[in-house]
């Protein structure tokens, strides 16, 4: 699935990690790589990884989690 990453993609390192936006796919020193951007807080980062590095996440990996109740309420 790596070959298919393209700008505008949000990926994941496949170890884990937080959610990028791809801004770019570019070559660089004879490896292809995608050019990242993300948030930690209000802090912007920025940094490239090569592509067998990266998954695309999902829609339902990005959707957020909700939660019906209380834990342990009974009703």
């Amino acid at each position: 699935m790596s070959a298919d990453i393209k700008a505008g993609d949000i990926v994941q390192l496949k170890s884990g990690g937080p959610r990028m936006t791809v801004s770019k796919v570019e070559q660089w020193n004879g490896a292809i790589r995608a050019r990242c951007e993300w948030f930690s807080g209000d802090k912007n980062y920025n940094d490239s990884f090569e592509l067998h590095l990266l998954k695309v996440v999902g829609e339902m990996e990005m959707a957020p989690v909700v939660r019906v109740g209380k834990p342990g309420f009974r009703s």
